[in-house]
C-alpha cells in the first residue's frame, strides 16, 4: 500500500510537469523573435500544445505558417544564451 502511495505521488508529479511543457510557452502570439545567430525573424501565430505556429521575414513580407517544436524555439547555445530572443517586427514593404 505504501508503494502505490509512492506510485501514485510520482505519476501525479509527472502529469504536472507534462502539462505545464505543453500548455505554457515563453513567446506570445504577436511577437517577433530573432536568431541570434542568423538574425532571421520570426512572427509567432499560435502556440498549442507544445508547437508555435511561426511565419518567417523573407524578401520583406511574411512566408506561410509553419509548425516548430517548443524546444526549438526556447532552447539555449552551448554557453546558456537563449538563441532566440523577443524584437521588433519589421513592416511590410512592397517593393
Amino acid at each position: 500500500m505504501k508503494y502505490m502511495k509512492i506510485i501514485g505521488v510520482i505519476i501525479v508529479i509527472a502529469f504536472i510537469f507534462a502539462i505545464n511543457f505543453l500548455f505554457r510557452s515563453k513567446f506570445k502570439s504577436g511577437w517577433c523573435i530573432k536568431d541570434n545567430r542568423d538574425g532571421y525573424i520570426w512572427h509567432v501565430n499560435n502556440y498549442s500544445l507544445g508547437t508555435y505556429q511561426i511565419m518567417g521575414w523573407q524578401d520583406s513580407s511574411w512566408g506561410n505558417p509553419v509548425g516548430m517544436k517548443k524546444d526549438i524555439l526556447e532552447r539555449s547555445d552551448i554557453n546558456g544564451i537563449q538563441v532566440y530572443n523577443q524584437t521588433t517586427c519589421p513592416e511590410y514593404s512592397p517593393k
